[in-house]
């Protein structure tokens, strides 16, 4: 019993002690993970992280390493830095961390850049806040300085191996600002706001007149503290300089002070002027331009090298004559790249504009074309171009030949025929002299020259039909398979005063007869009502339209009806709270031929060109059928024929073989008479006649073999 209960009391023990390393494995565990992740964060960093500091003033720049709890025997550290903004003065390397620096510390202030390597002897470094170097830089301009670590940062771990285990690196910040002022308090009413890129490049300086100051000196640079000479200028409270420079200009001025017969000191002013709108760009649609999927992607990209980049601004623009609820939204929209639009079958013009921190305006039109499936088929048998389009018709027209010879070939071969020729060929009797006997000649008779020359003019219209109707040439017919195997594709394919104009930046050049015109632009003022004039140089009619500029300053107006053709100037005027700005400048355009006008509706020349095509192309095919249907007609004739020739020419063989068989015979006769006694005048011409006969028929025979195994092909 007693042996029971401490068997369950070393249990119990045993249970509690179990669940009680369960409860304390978790945070030990978790003291572990964050004891090696602290291990493995290895950084280098800048101090002080940000700073402002004064045009032509020096700052001092600490760089750190925080091992993070490991140790690490070398360090390479790497920066760059604006060199426009900021020159280095001199790398420090008077107290450090590193016991032997590999080279003195390199820094180039053509490129931004500077560069510390070096080591620490055994047992390492382990450290959180260890100082590598200060750097000493000298401020040069105005503006926003960021300093950044390289890729080629590296701190080594004193393992041997060399494991490099940076893990993060922070830079330094600085807001570099012009000195306080010491002369006169300046003011630019153009340009108020020194942070501030303008487009505006004429500039006007004001600044507070003295009366003890008589007279001020000032100058207009792209250095940032500059003095004014000693030379008083003319002008006194206020200066304009007009088509300045782009980039960052400065104005020093300074006074002469009357009392003190010295100059006072100098105040400095800064303006930032972008005229340059973003660079050139282009818009890429996928799948393409022409398609028929409902959500084309656009792409689009741009920099700009003044200012900076600011925001894209996109609109599609239906150039279709559509129900109002189908219409999409005309104004633009501010979007990044790419751009995905929700749209129905018609055509389009995409509007890319792309700004920059001036507020100047890059704009770039796409045309885009959503098609119909059945547009699409369609798009396989138009022409491209022209030039395809008269090949089709030559394709036709050389159909339409084709047919007619080959009809016409079928119909000569039709009223041919070979009428048969008799294997046995009749013979006349001999005229025997008196007491010849001819037992030795079976079945001969007299040779008559008129079968001879009937089956020699035979044979030699069997030789003429064999080389009239021989081998035909199909080189045509792949040409022509050529022209119709090739796919035939379709065609179907800034913000202004209140005194200022509306600005006008989206407007064709030319319109087709079959598309809505448009016109767009920007304006200063937001609700202002911006009129449209509208005049057809033709006829000198003048309409008038107005729209409402939106919060953003856009404008936009299409015509909601196809303009006529003809040469039109638009142009535009803004009204706000009943002030009329002057109006813009003239803009020309022309309205182009591309539909056929009935009514208020247009029949496109495509759909014309697309119709004459899908006709020619089934008469063409229509004409090629007829074609090979009467040359498939003429050929079997044609070998029916030729197989008739065959037999014609094997039967007047047969003929000629009777023939000879029968003058032979009949030679065999004469000379059994010139044994029993000479031969008469009219026996030997006779004789004579038949010897002639007999070679040209051995002869003619020899050929006709000839032709026949030519024309049998054996």
């Amino acid at each position: 019993m007693g042996n029971t209960k401490n068997s369950y009391t070393q249990t119990k023990k045993k249970a509690l002690i179990f669940f009680g390393v369960l409860l304390l494995l978790p945070p030990f565990l978790l003291g572990v993970r964050r004891v090696r992740a602290e291990e493995s964060s290895v950084r280098l960093y800048l101090s002080p992280k940000t700073e402002s500091v004064t045009v032509g003033d020096t700052f001092d720049l600490s760089l750190y390493v925080d091992t993070g709890g490991q140790t690490v025997n070398a360090i390479e550290a790497e920066l760059a830095f604006p060199p426009d903004k900021l020159q280095i003065v001199a790398p420090s390397v008077g107290k450090s961390v590193l016991d032997v620096w590999v080279g003195q510390p390199t820094y180039s202030n053509i490129n931004g850049t500077i560069g510390f390597r070096g080591t620490i002897l055994n047992p390492g470094l382990k450290t959180q806040s260890g100082l590598i170097s200060t750097m000493t830089f000298r401020v040069r301009s105005t503006g926003k300085a960021v300093i950044t670590f390289t890729n080629g940062s590296k701190v080594l771990l004193n393992d041997g191996k060399g494991t490099n285990v940076l893990s993060d690196s922070s830079g330094a910040t600085l807001t570099l600002i012009l000195p306080p002022p010491r002369g006169p308090v300046v003011y630019s009413p153009t340009h108020p706001d020194q942070t501030v890129w303008y487009k505006n490049s004429s500039v006007s300086f004001t600044w507070d007149v003295n009366a003890r100051e008589e007279s001020y000196s000032y100058v207009l640079d792209q250095e940032p503290v500059t003095e004014p000479d000693n030379v008083p200028d003319p002008n006194r409270g206020e200066v304009v300089y007009s088509n300045v420079a782009d980039g960052t200009n400065y104005f020093h001025i300074k006074a002469y002070r009357n009392a003190a017969s010295v100059w006072g000191g100098v105040s400095h002013y800064a303006v930032n002027i972008d005229k340059a709108p973003p660079a050139q760009f282009s818009i890429n649609i996928e799948p393409s331009t022409r398609t028929t999927s409902r959500r084309p992607i656009i792409t689009f990209y741009t920099s700009d090298s003044g200012s900076g980049f600011a925001y894209y601004e996109v609109s599609v623009v239906s150039l279709d004559k559509r129900p109002d609820e189908t219409t999409p939204k005309n104004f633009f929209v501010e979007s990044n790249s790419p751009y995905i639009p929700e749209l129905i079958p018609g055509n389009y013009n995409v509007i890319v504009r792309a700004h920059d921190l001036a507020g100047n305006i890059r704009e770039v039109t796409q045309r885009l074309t959503i098609l119909t499936t059945a547009r699409e088929l369609a798009g396989w048998v138009t022409p491209p171009s022209s030039a395809v389009f008269i090949l089709l018709v030559l394709a036709l027209i050389l159909s339409a030949y084709l047919s007619w010879r080959w009809r016409h070939w079928h119909k000569k071969l039709s009223t041919l025929s070979v009428q048969p020729v008799v294997t046995s060929v009749p013979v006349v009797p001999v005229q025997r002299p008196q007491g010849v006997t001819m037992e030795a000649q079976s079945g001969s008779g007299m040779v008559n020259k008129d079968m001879l020359e009937a089956l020699r003019e035979k044979s030699a219209l069997l030789q003429e039909y064999q080389k009239r109707y021989g081998h035909l040439v199909l080189a045509i017919f792949f040409v022509f398979g050529m022209l119709l195997a090739s796919p035939l594709r379709t065609l179907a394919a800034l913000r202004s005063s209140e005194t200022e104009p509306p600005l006008v930046l989206s407007v064709p050049s030319h319109v087709q007869s079959d598309e809505l015109f448009y016109i767009s632009g920007v304006y200063a003022i937001p609700e202002a009502i911006i009129n449209i004039y509208l005049q057809n140089d033709q006829t000198g009619e003048t309409s008038t339209f107005a729209v409402v500029v939106d919060k953003k300053g856009n404008w936009f107006y299409s015509n909601p009806d196809f303009l006529n053709t003809g040469t039109y100037t638009a142009w535009t005027q803004a009204i706000s709270k009943g002030v009329s700005s002057p109006p813009s400048a003239q803009i020309k355009f022309s309205v182009d031929a591309a539909a056929l006008s009935v009514g208020s509706s247009r029949i496109s020349y495509e759909f014309v060109y697309l119709s004459v095509s899908v006709i020619l192309f089934i008469v063409t095919v229509s004409l090629l059928i007829s074609a090979l249907y009467f040359y498939r007609r003429g050929r079997n004739k044609h070998d029916t024929l030729i197989h008739e020739i065959r037999e014609a020419q094997e039967a007047v063989h047969l003929g000629f073989a009777i023939i000879k068989r029968d003058i032979e015979a009949e030679l065999g006769v004469i000379n059994k008479l010139k044994i029993s006694r000479p031969l008469r005048i009219d026996e030997e011409q006779k004789h004579r006649a038949l010897l002639d006969d007999l070679r040209e028929i051995e002869s003619t025979i020899g050929k006709e073999v000839l032709d026949i195994q030519v024309a049998t092909g054996r």
